[in-house]
């Protein structure tokens, strides 16, 4: 390879939908591949679960041909040979059939699975994926952002839609900090101090004016619905209290209709913050015995499931209730609580049924939605209602509750679940959480419970 092929790869843009394969994931791509063509050429309706898993894998490829909402779908698609999108989406039903026909154990439904698939061509597919790589298997090419568009966005003063082309293209905002400098400084002057806030919130604190300062600027302006938007956004509730509570009680005045909304609010950040500062040591924990086979001579283990208690103090008027969850107490005010909803708590009852068909024990608390102990030790459970908006944000959510519940109950050797009340829409979503964080999942699917670590309860 010349300088001058280096130079043009190197020159190389991309933008959403043209991201390039890690390698790591063109590995398992190509992994999948040869496992699905082989299970196709020779199929059977009891599948390995390596096998299993290569098919969501690859519907997955397709489906994100179809819906258009990865930042490599372009790529993928590419590799495949660009194929019409209404072949994607056929394939793509074509593969949760055949894995529907193992499930149901179905040779007829199979065979015609089977069948459609390879009508669709899927052989032509995958092959130009695999020649496609195979090609370039020992080239390394380099994808370089474009920040021009980013310096062009904050030259228009557009600040958080420069900065959320930044983050999408992994651009550091040391790239364009004199830019950013400009553009916060003109934003200061034109008194857009809302603006500023917004972008620390997406992209942390980097203008020279602190957060506490830009919050007073719109106090004294009397931008008041921003204010208090960005004093909740922040949970700055204590430093700014008495302002705060002034500017409620002036949209309480003047009958404004979100007023009784931010009351309660910051009503609910108040009592994070008490709960934040009155946690104590736990003195009782509930004892739970391992379930051992009655021919067993390894004698049963006992873990100590320890609840979260918390003072109450006298002086104040909002005491919370002994076992609320600080976690759950910020979320209050923003949505209904998981356990109002009607999916989350389908979905805890099919849990909870399951367990209990496999003969372990079930408990729960307003903090953990199901506690069991499996044979490898605890387990905590966290149990989410998934839609395609809320996706992402569940289960960063579900992580920080788990590790959160793990730590304060003192279990370090629990394993953590979530479980979802639909299937997950990416494969990368599982991919992150068994692999990288080594939480286990499972979903909810056609009444049953399911998911890549299904097996590992029974």
């Amino acid at each position: 390879m010349n300088d001058q092929e280096d130079i043009k790869r190197v020159s190389l843009k991309w933008d959403f939908g043209m991201a390039p394969l890690k390698d790591s994931q063109i590995s398992k791509t190509v992994q999948s591949i040869e496992v699905f063509l082989a299970y196709i050429d020779n199929p059977h309706v009891q599948p390995t679960r390596d096998q299993l898993n290569c098919m969501s894998y690859i519907k997955d490829q397709f489906t994100w041909c179809v819906k258009e909402d990865q930042w490599n779908w372009f790529t993928v698609w590419t590799r495949l040979g660009r194929p019409d999108r209404g072949d994607c989406r056929r394939i793509s039903n074509s593969i949760k059939n055949i894995r529907d026909a193992c499930k149901q154990q179905n040779p007829t439904l199979l065979t015609e699975a089977i069948s459609t698939i390879k009508e669709l061509d899927i052989h032509r597919y995958l092959q130009n994926y695999l020649n496609c790589w195979t090609d370039e298997a020992h080239e390394r090419y380099i994808y370089i952002v474009s920040i021009a568009r980013a310096k062009d966005q904050i030259a228009n003063f557009h600040l958080l839609d420069a900065l959320k082309t930044c983050r999408n293209g992994n651009v550091a905002l040391e790239m364009v900090k004199t830019e950013l400098d400009i553009c916060v400084e003109h934003l200061y002057r034109k008194k857009a101090y809302g603006v500023i806030l917004s972008a620390y919130y997406v992209a942390g604190k980097f203008g020279e004016y602190t957060v506490d300062h830009l919050l007073q600027r719109m106090y004294e302006v009397r931008d008041y619905p921003s204010f208090l938007k960005q004093a909740y956004r922040f949970d700055i509730y204590e430093a700014f209290r008495t302002k705060i509570d002034e500017v409620i009680a002036w949209h309480i005045q003047r009958g404004m209709p979100d007023a009784e909304a931010w009351q309660r609010k910051f009503a609910k950040l108040h009592e994070q913050e008490m709960l934040r500062h009155t946690l104590v040591e736990p003195e009782i924990s509930i004892p739970i015995q391992e379930d051992v086979s009655e021919k067993s001579k390894v004698a049963p283990k006992l873990f100590e499931l320890k609840p979260i208690v918390t003072k109450t103090s006298r002086s104040r008027s909002l005491a919370p209730a002994p076992d609320d969850d600080p976690y759950i107490i910020s979320q209050t005010a923003r949505v209904k609580l998981e356990q109002a909803n009607a999916a989350h708590k389908h979905t805890l009852s099919i849990l909870k049924e399951f367990l209990h068909q496999q003969n372990l024990p079930v408990s729960e608390s307003k903090l953990i939605d199901a506690y069991s102990i499996l044979s490898n030790g605890p387990a905590i459970f966290e149990v989410k209602s998934i839609t395609e908006a809320n996706e992402r944000e569940q289960i960063r959510h579900a992580l920080s509750q788990l590790y959160e519940y793990r730590f304060l109950h003192s279990l370090p050797e629990a394993t953590l679940w979530i479980v979802c009340s639909q299937g997950l829409s990416s494969q990368w979503y599982v991919d992150y959480l068994t692999g990288d964080r080594g939480v286990h999942v499972v979903w909810l699917q056609d009444g049953r419970l399911q998911g890549p670590s299904v097996e590992v309860l029974r």
